[in-house]
């Protein structure tokens, strides 16, 4: 199973500034994969880093954690209005949001990620499963025979490439 921790992997820069953000965006997600989410609002506080979705998306995971749901939730809708682009920041609002149960948020964070990901399965199931539980059945069913054509694709390049 995937941890929360170790979807920091996304945050590798060469820069020493850039290793100085990884380690402090590092300690934030161990804080809040320990548990200890007071200690991950201190660590999202710090100057150099509070301004990054990033960090500002895993302050609302914090947040919705701690039980201060609204507040998460303004957060993460401040981070939406810049339609992050980045997996690690899709992620953290994506638990977030499902920590608020906002899953009209969560469709629309996905639709947004889908765009510049078109033929990503992954995003494409969550977006399936956003429209099922807000029984936005027209939704899930074109985005199940989407699912179902990329699906008849890749069986049919794996075919091509056994030949």
């Amino acid at each position: 199973k995937d941890t929360f921790a170790q979807r920091q992997r996304n945050h590798t820069h060469t820069t020493p500034m850039g290793e100085f953000r990884d380690r402090k965006i590092k300690s934030i997600y161990d804080a809040i994969e320990n548990g200890q989410h007071n200690q991950a609002m201190r660590l999202c506080d710090k100057k150099e880093i509070c301004d990054l979705d990033i960090v500002r998306a895993l302050r609302s995971v914090a947040l919705a954690r701690q039980g201060y749901r609204g507040e998460a939730l303004s957060l993460c809708r401040e981070v939406m209005a810049t339609q992050p682009k980045e997996e690690d920041v899709i992620s953290a609002l994506s638990t977030s949001l499902k920590s608020c149960n906002s899953y009209n948020d969560l469709l629309v964070l996905y639709q947004n990620y889908a765009k510049y990901h078109i033929n990503d399965l992954t995003i494409n199931k969550e977006i399936f499963n956003c429209a099922v539980i807000l029984n936005n059945y027209l939704l899930a069913q074109q985005t199940a025979l989407k699912l179902l054509n990329m699906e008849e694709r890749y069986v049919e390049s794996m075919k091509n490439n056994s030949l």
